[in-house]
């Protein structure tokens, strides 16, 4: 997956898979700095993160970042995207994964691009990411344990 966000010249990605069993930790692999990946977690930010909060409601994928926000951001919302900037995260496109099982993930590419250089990206790549995103899910769902979290990069 890293390979792939490299060559499309992405900053990095993250999939973040949800626990079934509230209060449990989600199951990280991500490309996206160590340093703010121990935060996020850390602070729990999955829990108030409006792109995980919508990658939970709807199964179609989105952008987000600056310029894609809504007006009405809480406080904690507004200082999630503001602190993720200082590490590079300032766009992304997320795909919410839906499976059969009832299993909830979330496969995010981040940029630190402007806006308009990501969108070109996702017009000319958007369909084969969300494939990317399906295999990935498939294939990293099985490595799953109860007591495993992976975050800042993959151990599969």
């Amino acid at each position: 997956m890293a390979e792939v966000a490299v060559a499309l010249k992405l900053s990095c990605f993250a999939y973040l898979a949800l626990p079934r069993e509230p209060r449990s930790a989600p199951n990280l692999i991500s490309t996206y700095p160590p340093s703010w990946t121990a935060i996020y977690l850390k602070r729990g930010y999955e829990g108030v993160d409006p792109v995980v909060r919508q990658a939970m409601r709807q199964p179609k994928p989105f952008q987000w970042g600056r310029g894609f926000e809504a007006q009405s951001r809480s406080e904690t919302e507004r200082a999630l995207f503001e602190e993720a900037d200082k590490f590079g995260i300032r766009c992304g496109y997320t795909i919410p994964i839906h499976d059969d099982n009832g299993a909830i993930a979330a496969l995010s590419f981040a940029s630190d691009e402007h806006r308009f250089g990501f969108e070109r990206l996702l017009i000319d790549h958007g369909q084969s990411l969300r494939l990317v995103a399906r295999f990935f899910h498939a294939h990293a769902k099985r490595f799953w344990t109860d007591e495993r979290m992976v975050g800042g990069s993959p151990r599969i």
